[in-house]
């Protein structure tokens, strides 16, 4: 996954609507209750 995102050639914009959902999930796991804000990152 990390070499993915380095590799990525969009950078970050284009991972994320790839995992998006995956980087939520990990960051719902990690602060619970910040989906909103994660959502507008």
């Amino acid at each position: 996954m990390f070499d993915e995102r380095a590799q990525g050639p969009k950078g970050r914009g284009e991972l994320i609507r790839r995992y998006g959902r995956d980087i939520r999930r990990v960051n719902e796991d990690d602060d619970d209750g910040n989906e909103q804000q994660n959502t507008d990152r």
